[in-house]
């Protein structure tokens, strides 16, 4: 018997293909978002040495940032560009043009936060255009790529490598780097001819990037400077934090406090962060606990805001998805996570239940706000131990009487008083505000 191998390895352009089938353009362009984030804030490890020190970056007041991403699209080209360490001449060999990390890798990469399984940054670029040009300047010097990839794709190798040419490190320039998209593929040349791709970019990056704008990085897009979205809750809130397979996870639920003078369904719902990036937004779906282990969303519940925040120095043992657009339902901590989230939100929820009665709404607006308490960040809102929202008792200002009485009555009473029309609800107030002034009162 003789034995033989079959061959195995995949064909690039097969590959390609199947990397970027499943990732839609804007979650590629925050995949590279997220490469940039993650290089400012290894820059940053200095002053990031704990989890807690991670938490209390995403917590401080915004300041203003000492790194910035600037983002250009248009129909011809796209372009990413930061100024947040660039990458080292090893790291282009041995890690960034590599598709997924080794042991080793994870080893080298454990400093990463928000750069995950090692094919985002080839993902996204794919994805875009055919056309691609990578420069990176860093203190130990950086490097050119020029790829084609529709040339590279039909290479056939062996062993797959992407050329690049070594530069020396530009001390007088900000260490950072670029990447410049041309010959756009058509799908994403069209969604661009659309014009709204750009307004977009900023309502994701406004979202996703919350806890980190002008915190920890500046990010602009088309000219635009991308302003933080997220909305404050009343200092009244339920949370309880538990570390589960080493991630670290704070549940807390409560009510925002609006803008304006209402509440609107488009804040309301659940926002799951791992490690400062949103991968769900004012969710109100089935996959954050709604109509399951919470009752179905209603208007009555838009006042409703909860946070659900995970916080590991492992990113892979995360919840998401590998777009990092979405939560992984099957997980085991997710599933853990569900039933901690039903607990702190069905407080909420059951106090906006009780608004409603026979008789209508019984708590307005300005008291919501008042027992949602003064408006705090969310994150120093957390604290170590479970926390209980207070629901403080409230007194009915008014009140339904009813009782029987005969027709011929009522309407002897109507025809003394010369208001035969009046309805007998009218009739009865009526009587009762005689009663209170001329004779409790008198």
């Amino acid at each position: 018997m003789t034995k033989e191998f079959a061959l195995a390895q995949p064909e690039k352009r097969l590959f390609i293909s199947l990397l970027t089938r499943d990732i839609g353009l804007l979650d590629a362009i925050l995949d590279l978002v997220d490469n940039s984030i993650n290089s400012a804030l290894i820059q940053q490890r200095h002053e990031l040495g704990s989890i807690d020190d991670y938490m209390r970056m995403l917590s401080a007041p915004h300041t203003g940032a000492v790194y910035k991403v600037e983002i250009k699209i248009s129909e011809d080209s796209f372009s990413i560009e930061d100024n947040c360490g660039g990458i080292s001449i090893d790291s282009a060999k041995d890690g960034v043009f590599k598709f997924g990390r080794s042991t080793s890798d994870t080893v080298e990469h454990k400093d990463d936060t928000l750069s995950v399984y090692g094919i985002g940054l080839k993902r996204a670029i794919f994805k875009i255009g055919n056309s691609i040009t990578m420069i990176s300047n860093h203190p130990d010097g950086g490097f050119k790529m020029v790829l084609d990839v529709d040339k590279w794709g039909r290479k056939k190798e062996e062993r797959w490598e992407i050329p690049f040419d070594t530069t020396p490190a530009d001390h007088g320039r900000d260490y950072g780097t670029s990447i410049v998209i041309k010959e756009l593929y058509p799908d994403i040349k069209r969604k661009i001819m659309d014009g709204s791709v750009a307004g977009d970019i900023v309502s994701r990056v406004a979202q996703t990037y919350s806890y980190f704008l002008n915190r920890a990085i500046e990010i602009i897009v088309n000219g635009e400077k991308v302003e933080a979205k997220l909305a404050n809750f009343g200092e009244n809130v339920a949370s309880e934090t538990f570390t589960e397979d080493g991630v670290s996870c704070y549940v807390i639920a409560g009510m925002y406090q609006p803008q304006g003078k209402f509440y609107t369904a488009e804040t309301a719902g659940w926002y799951v962060l791992c490690n400062g990036r949103a991968v769900a937004f004012a969710d109100k779906s089935s996959q954050t606990g709604w109509g399951n282990l919470l009752p179905s969303f209603q208007p009555k519940h838009r006042p409703f805001m909860g946070i659900v925040f995970f916080i590991s120095d492992e990113p892979e043992r995360l919840p998401w998805t590998t777009t990092k657009a979405s939560i992984n339902q099957e997980s085991a901590l997710w599933q853990h996570t569900l039933r901690v989230m039903a607990r702190v939100g069905r407080q909420i929820t059951t106090f906006l239940d009780k608004r409603f009665s026979e008789d209508g709404t019984e708590i307005t607006t300005d008291e919501l706000k008042e027992a949602a308490g003064r408006p705090v960040t969310a994150l120093l809102s957390f604290k170590a131990q479970t926390q209980n929202f207070r629901a403080a008792p409230r007194k009915k200002e008014t009140t339904s009487v009813q009782y029987s009485v005969r027709v011929k009555d009522i309407e002897e009473i109507k025809a003394y008083l010369g208001r035969r029309t009046m309805s007998n609800s009218e009739l009865g107030l009526h009587i009762f505000d005689y009663y209170l002034q001329n004779v409790v009162r008198e």
